[in-house]
């Protein structure tokens, strides 16, 4: 059975994601509470929704579907009752449906259970994290109290996570790990996670804010979902704290040149937005903030590359063979603003590892890898960003060095070696005369040797992405 919470706490600026009043009455057609009907009617088999209600004092009661073009009342009732019961056989695939209550009453509780056939499931959530104990710390109390949790794998990269006497309860298994970025991080949670021998893996951020309503209602969909769809993965939207009902984004689409977000910036506060939002089907990644996997994955595709950081999660959905990529509302973090997280040194990093995925996975890579670098060497030459552009040519020569780069790569060191070339001040003389040349060498280097290239990447990926050289990484760090 899928079960969903409606969540009724909730802060002053982020109210309208929850719930609409208007004098004494009460509306739940919004991003967290209302029931997405194109999930249960697409992705599962449930026919009947039930509606509980736990309340104090009366008011009249609604049961609303609406689409963007007709609103329908489904239910109404002069009186609460504690169970209303709805079939959803006539209703189309589209829509919300959602209470609303006209009365001075206390409402305790409210819950959508669908009677959709459920498969047993394990989960295991894996953090990947350095030094940002504020949010980690209390995400961990909030999983815990998570129905369809049955474990936390949390993979500390700076070594100094101390958990709490209250999560000492073997339910967190704290993972020390040298600083081998996100990629090294998710990685090792993987291989964690596969010893557990869980159904499903949960990657999330270390630095989100998650509403543990959300992840159950996430986890309960994924125990329900058809028997053709049970291996889909489902992610998140991501909205930021300086805007917390503003969508950042709900999955995006790699061309190869640029990245195209899904739905940036839509208020989902905003009921006419919850059904531009509702479906999603022109993306090919969601980001590791929040995604939920079946293990079977691991086995299926490998592991992640060894990118440190930047394009992990997109080069490892971009290997995906039939499996979708669930995105709709009511599935979202509150994560930092990257604009907070801007710094040179990840050029470096953005350009080497979408060369890699390019290389790996897109048609015509040579083409559209020149064209971006063109364009953000031109944007950094323009605003006088001459390290960035330093950083991006020492990427290039990464990249066109092949394979064997990166498996005799120390990963750590090099972050270090990277993040001391961003500190250095760049002459500006040099920068304004020599680095267009040093910039026009490395396009007809990707011109002429891009491709060959790419084919050592494309026969070594698995290799790159064992166990066996993953082990090796972790025990010479």
């Amino acid at each position: 059975m899928f079960r969903q919470k409606v969540i009724l706490n909730f802060d002053s600026d982020k109210q309208d994601l929850f719930l609409r009043r208007n004098g004494n009455v009460l509306s739940f057609d919004t991003y967290f509470n209302s029931l997405n009907l194109f999930l249960i009617k697409h992705y599962t088999d449930g026919k009947n929704l039930i509606v509980l209600i736990e309340s104090k004092g009366n008011a009249k009661v609604e049961i609303v579907h609406e689409t963007s073009k007709e609103k329908k009342v489904l239910y109404s009732s002069d009186s609460l009752v504690r169970k209303i019961e709805i079939n959803l056989e006539k209703l189309g695939e589209l829509g919300i449906i959602y209470p609303v209550f006209s009365g001075n009453f206390e409402l305790l509780s409210l819950t959508y259970e669908v009677d959709a056939p459920s498969r047993k499931i394990s989960t295991a959530v894996i953090f990947t994290t350095f030094n940002r104990q504020e949010f980690l710390i209390p995400n961990l109390h909030k999983l815990d109290t998570c129905e369809f949790v049955d474990k936390v794998v949390v993979v500390d990269n700076a070594k100094n996570v101390v958990l709490p006497n209250a999560l000492s309860n073997g339910k967190v298994v704290l993972v020390p790990n040298a600083n081998l970025g996100g990629s090294g991080g998710f990685t090792r949670g993987l291989m964690e996670a596969k010893k557990l021998s869980v159904s499903h893996v949960f990657m999330m951020d270390d630095d989100i804010t998650l509403l543990p309503e959300i992840v159950d209602k996430a986890l309960s969909l994924i125990s329900c979902l058809k028997e053709e769809c049970k291996d889909n993965w489902l992610g998140f939207s991501m909205l930021p704290h300086s805007a917390p009902t503003v969508q950042f984004e709900l999955g995006s689409f790699w061309s190869g040149k640029r990245m195209v977000i899904n739905h940036h910036n839509l208020d989902v506060a905003k009921k006419e937005n919850l059904f531009i939002n509702q479906v999603n089907t022109k993306i090919n990644y969601s980001a590791w903030w929040s995604l939920i996997m079946p293990s079977s994955v691991i086995d299926k595709q490998g592991l992640p590359f060894p990118f440190f950081i930047k394009f992990d999660d997109i080069e490892y959905a971009l290997r995906r063979d039939k499996e979708e990529i669930i995105l709709s509302n009511g599935f979202g973090v509150w994560h930092e603003d990257f604009t907070k997280k801007y710094n040179p040194y990840l050029q470096y990093y953005s350009l080497r590892n979408s060369l890699v995925a390019n290389a790996l996975h897109v048609k015509c890579p040579c083409h559209k890898s020149i064209l971006r670098f063109l364009a953000k060497s031109i944007n950094y030459y323009l605003k006088g960003h001459f390290i960035e552009m330093k950083l991006m040519n020492i990427a290039v020569n990464n990249y066109l060095a092949g394979p064997d780069y990166f498996l005799g790569l120390d990963i750590e060191k090099r972050n270090t070696e990277i993040r001391e070339i961003a500190k250095q001040k760049v002459n500006k003389l040099k920068g304004i005369f020599v680095y267009p040349l040093l910039t026009i060498c490395c396009i007809l280097k990707l011109r002429f040797k891009y491709n060959g290239a790419k084919r050592k990447y494309r026969a070594r990926i698995k290799e790159l992405t064992s166990a066996e050289y993953w082990e090796n990484v972790f025990n010479h760090d």
